[in-house]
């Protein structure tokens, strides 16, 4: 007798038949809820006093899409306006629309157009984003970063930070911050696809926030009584962050070596960033280089010294010397790219997930399909000739 084989046509149908079924529930729940982003992927940005109600007020507002809102109208200049645009998108966005690509198109190239017509481009290379403008931008990034994710409307947050709206009265000075830029005895290459941004809206204990190839500017917060050179201290204190975040990346052999350098200047080891106004800010190496940087760069523009904020013994004049040195001389190593703080056009979110994984999954299922198949023909094959076997021999 020959060896017996053990018939799995029949499992191997009822598998394929079930893997079919799954995959098929699979894709039906991925068609009703891809489109509205079911994973979220992508840059959402977004590290109390009064907020922003997240409940548009239904009875004066509509549902109106922003990106087909801004075909027809003329952006807002206001708090009151964009609070408006972004209620009624949030109605739009919560009746079930349909949220396209071609939205999603729409809203970002009204970003570039808006990025591409700075309120100041200087000589040296940098660009300056008064309030309003950088108001806009705020509200088109948010409309695209409410469709490629599902974490709700990021309109309230920038960075992690709560926004707060000023009157114009605190908004920050345009011409003074680009004084002070210009002011500052680094060459172009420092300045090369840097950008600006003066926000309308305060952020809380933070005056600022910075990275590679921006910076952002908040309102002075209504009440509060600020030094008069608060906008100085903390545009070059940001500036610091820029500097160090282009060319001392902590990724690269030489943004290493050139942290290992400054280390040893200022006599002190590593630490990883902090909360603003806490001890981890106080002993972070991010935080004191900025620090440096302003004293020893731009303390002739800032009019102030250390402000005792940090756990690190401050310099003597000898060794800020070979800090303002060691700062000037940045601009020869090998940078990396400006970043855009805003969403990253074509960066997969939700929608191109969503098409990724319904073509893995169509894939998948064909290729059950086929092994299913070929093990049946397989097994068909074996059978006939396991019967003429027991023919032959009887």
């Amino acid at each position: 007798m020959g060896v017996k084989l053990t018939p799995g046509k029949k499992v191997g149908a009822k598998l394929g038949k079930k893997i079919f079924i799954v995959l098929s529930g699979a894709l039906l729940l991925l068609a009703k809820f891809g489109g509205q982003g079911l994973l979220a992927w992508g840059r959402t940005g977004y590290p109390q006093r009064a907020v922003f109600s997240s409940k548009p007020r239904v009875e004066a507002s509509r549902s109106q899409s922003i990106a087909e809102r801004i075909t027809k109208e003329e952006l807002p200049t206001d708090h009151k306006g964009w609070e408006r645009w972004i209620r009624d998108d949030q109605i739009y966005l919560k009746s079930g629309s349909k949220m396209t690509g071609q939205e999603i198109t729409v809203l970002e190239a009204e970003i570039e157009k808006l990025k591409d017509n700075p309120d100041h481009l200087d000589p040296l290379g940098f660009k300056v984003y008064g309030p309003i403008v950088t108001g806009r931008i705020h509200l088109i990034n948010s409309a695209i970063v409410a469709r490629k994710s599902t974490n709700g409307y990021p309109w309230e947050k920038l960075f992690g930070y709560t926004l707060y709206p000023e009157n114009p009265e605190n908004y920050p000075d345009l011409h003074r911050a680009v004084k002070t830029l210009q002011s500052l005895p680094l060459n172009a290459k420092a300045f090369d696809g840097y950008s600006l941004y003066l926000l309308p809206f305060s952020m809380g204990e933070a005056s600022g926030y910075g990275g590679n190839g921006y910076s952002f500017l908040a309102a002075e917060p209504n009440g509060v009584q600020l030094i008069p050179e608060q906008l100085e201290v903390t545009l070059v204190h940001e500036f610091g962050h820029h500097l160090h975040f282009r060319y001392m990346d902590r990724d690269t052999d030489s943004g290493r070596s050139l942290w290992d350098e400054y280390l040893q200047l200022r006599g002190i080891s590593w630490h990883g960033p902090g909360e603003v106004n806490t001890t981890s800010w106080s002993a972070s190496s991010e935080e004191t280089f900025a620090e440096d940087f302003r004293v020893w760069v731009g303390g002739t523009i800032t009019g102030n010294g250390y402000f005792q904020d940090l756990v690190h013994k401050e310099p003597d004049s000898r060794r800020g010397k070979e800090l303002t040195k060691f700062f000037l001389g940045l601009t020869e190593y090998r940078s990396t790219p400006a970043q855009d703080p805003w969403v990253i056009k074509g960066r997969a979110g939700a929608q191109w997930l969503y098409a990724w994984l319904l073509i893995s999954i169509v894939g998948l299922g064909i290729g059950v399909l086929l092994y299913n198949r070929v093990e049946n023909k397989f097994l068909s094959r074996a059978k006939r000739r396991l019967a003429k076997a027991k023919s032959l021999s009887g």
